[in-house]
């Protein structure tokens, strides 16, 4: 259960690190919502509620080739469920492929590499092709929906 849900926690979370790319003030906006969605999960991070905190209400989640879409009620379970069994991240990289932002719909494409530490000393790596959609709500970018290809390296 432990290791489907760091898998599953791996690929909505999120730290830039996106070198050589002139980001617009809106584009930076969205890198610093990833960001801070990645640190709500570390060591001394906020946790779920602060992760929740960056969901838009309508938020959906898929992985790519399986037959679930989880809700956000359903994915805020999963990661308070992760969190609270003793799992953090422990890095966080984004070649952000593409931003492109349309009124107040943003699309991403990125690779997102995460390495988590568990509660007992284990680690995993995650290398995934992701695809997210924001929506801009009171000034704010919220993530309305992830897709995910994860490969798990380690």
């Amino acid at each position: 259960m432990k290791i489907a849900l760091s898998t599953l926690f791996f690929l909505i979370s999120y730290a830039s690190q996106a070198s050589g790319q002139d980001f617009s003030s809106e584009e930076q906006a969205i890198v610093a919502q990833m960001s801070a969605l990645s640190a709500s999960m570390q060591e001394n991070g906020s946790g779920g509620g602060g992760y929740a905190l960056i969901l838009a209400p309508e938020y959906t989640r898929w992985t790519t080739g399986s037959e679930t879409i989880s809700d956000r009620e359903t994915w805020l379970q999963g990661i308070h469920d992760w969190f609270n069994g003793g799992w953090r991240v422990a890095d966080s990289k984004n070649n952000i492929l593409e931003i492109t932002v349309r009124g107040e719909f943003a699309f991403v494409r990125r690779i997102a590499t995460e390495t988590y530490a568990g509660p007992n000393g284990e680690d995993q790596i995650f290398r995934s092709g992701v695809v997210e959609i924001w929506t801009k709500k009171n000034d704010k970018w919220l993530l309305l929906q992830a897709s995910i290809t994860p490969k798990q390296l380690k």
